[in-house]
């Protein structure tokens, strides 16, 4: 290949000029990709017009020195230039030039030298450098300001960097930690466990997150629990490291347990509670017997010996008798239901109500009540519960309708969730006292009104918690009522 042809094939521009004057005299076409000019256009040039309009200032002082002392910017060294340029669009361009003289010149004759200048463009190549330099600063404030203590060790612990948001989590200065081993730092009782959770994330390459848990020692000497994730992002088996993501949570863990010693605490005053009242209830049923027996008695065969108004008084004792026993065996039921172990299985809701309210229809066949059953409800639950559940719901609705009663079992949904109900057109209440009725002995209605105990949604209400969802009711004075459920 001849020089000519050499001169046109190479890749990087190649521009020859007068050193002097900086009259281009030799352009290649590569020349012509990165400024723009012809071959012709560039010969009519000088190096002047390939300068942006706020150096052609410092470029024209240079060439000055040049014809004054015989040394200047095109001549003097074989360096490489980092330079801004300007293509013949106007354009602003970052170019790379290495300058020589063409031959050896005699500093004692200026005239006719020349310049040799070998360019390449590096415009992308700088865009994609400000932006590297701009993301990885963006990257260095993210981690430098982060809550989060970022830390990166080698294989073996070592500390290689240390987020500034240590010192304020455990009170050491970044650089106090740099070269010193998180063995150092982990309570003793935490370092099998931490050892092994470094030795699983370096085996996993990539990003392969570990959840990493451990107390740390402050630097006051008092243990701070850190949780995070531990990676290794170092693809090269040769070279091995981890980076962990740490953030304190000693106020979480310390919560943690204060709710769990609380948890404890009323699980054992419920506990206590229950207990109580099964043996309340249990004992006093011995006298109660006696005192509605002999009650009865006096009342069988010793009337004759009373007035009227002693008859009287000693019916209401029998009635007292039979109401407090009735709430004895509700207390006693309540106690059963909250102490049973539930067995979860699928229940049919629909086949339990259906078999409930024929039920409520035999034991008095006279009175008329309209049934309206959703068909194919089921849920998860204990089937025993559920039932005593839903006998409370559905002989309170039976309760409290009159003759043309109409009682409704369906679903309707409570944020996305079914929520199951027992819907009547009876006497309702006022839903200013709506928070009284799961209570245990709260009655809305006197029991010369209607009979009962205070216990049943109680105990219905108690049932749907210990399966994990809650009941509230919804009413009106005298237009039924609707007692909602989830599960």
């Amino acid at each position: 290949m001849g020089i000519g042809r050499l001169f046109e094939s190479i890749r990087d521009a190649v521009v020859v000029a007068e050193a002097d004057t900086g009259q281009i005299v030799l352009w290649n076409p590569a020349a012509t990709e990165i400024f723009g000019y012809s071959s012709t256009e560039a010969l009519e040039l000088r190096v002047d017009d390939l300068v942006p309009d706020r150096l052609k200032a410092q470029h024209r002082a240079g060439l000055d020195r040049y014809r004054e002392t015989g040394h200047g910017p095109y001549v003097d060294s074989r360096v490489l230039l980092d330079l801004p340029a300007v293509h013949k669009t106007g354009e602003e361009i970052r170019i790379e030039m290495s300058l020589a003289p063409v031959s050896p010149i005699d500093d004692a004759a200026a005239s006719g030298r020349l310049a040799l200048a070998i360019i390449r463009d590096t415009t992308e190549r700088k865009r994609i450098e400000e932006r590297l330099r701009e993301s990885e600063g963006r990257f260095r404030a993210l981690i430098q300001n982060a809550l989060d203590i970022i830390m990166v060790t080698d294989a073996d612990g070592t500390i290689r960097y240390m987020s500034p948001s240590v010192e304020r989590t455990l009170g050491y200065r970044p650089e106090e930690m740099l070269g010193t081993n998180t063995g150092e730092y982990v309570h003793p009782d935490d370092l099998e466990k931490g050892f092994k959770e470094l030795a699983e994330a370096l085996a996993k390459p990539g990003v392969h997150p570990v959840a990493v848990e451990t107390r740390v020692r402050h630097k006051d000497g008092t243990w701070r629990w850190l949780e995070g994730i531990a990676n290794n992002l170092l693809e090269d088996p040769s070279v091995r490291g981890l980076v962990f993501n740490h953030r304190d949570v000693t106020e979480r863990k310390q919560a943690e347990r204060e709710l769990a010693r609380r948890a404890a605490e009323l699980a054992s005053s419920n506990a206590e509670l229950e207990q109580f009242a099964y043996s309340v209830a249990h004992d006093l049923r011995a006298p109660l017997r006696g005192i509605s027996g002999f009650s009865q008695v006096l009342l069988e065969e010793y009337a004759d010996g009373l007035d009227e108004k002693g008859r009287d008084y000693l019916r209401r004792v029998v009635i007292a008798g039979q109401r407090m026993g009735r709430l004895i065996d509700g207390l006693l039921e309540l106690s059963r239901v909250t102490r049973a172990e539930i067995r979860y299985e699928t229940v049919d809701l629909s086949g339990l109500v259906e078999g409930i309210a024929e039920e409520l229809k035999q034991s008095d066949p006279e009175r008329w009540v309209e049934f309206v059953i959703e068909k194919g409800l089921v849920a998860e639950g204990d089937r025993r519960l559920l039932k005593v559940a839903l006998e409370n719901l559905l002989s309170n609705a039976w309760k409290f309708t009159e003759k043309r009663a109409r009682i409704e079992f369906g679903v309707a949904k409570d944020e996305g969730a079914p929520a199951y109900f027992v819907r009547d057109n009876g006497v309702g209440f006022d839903m200013a006292y709506a928070d009284k009725l799961f209570g245990v002995f709260q009655r809305l209605h006197g029991p010369d009104e209607f009979e009962g105990t205070g216990i049943g949604l109680a105990m219905a209400a108690r049932i749907v918690q210990r399966h994990g969802g809650r009941m509230w009711a919804e009413g009106e004075v005298g237009r039924g009522a609707t007692i909602y459920f989830t599960l």
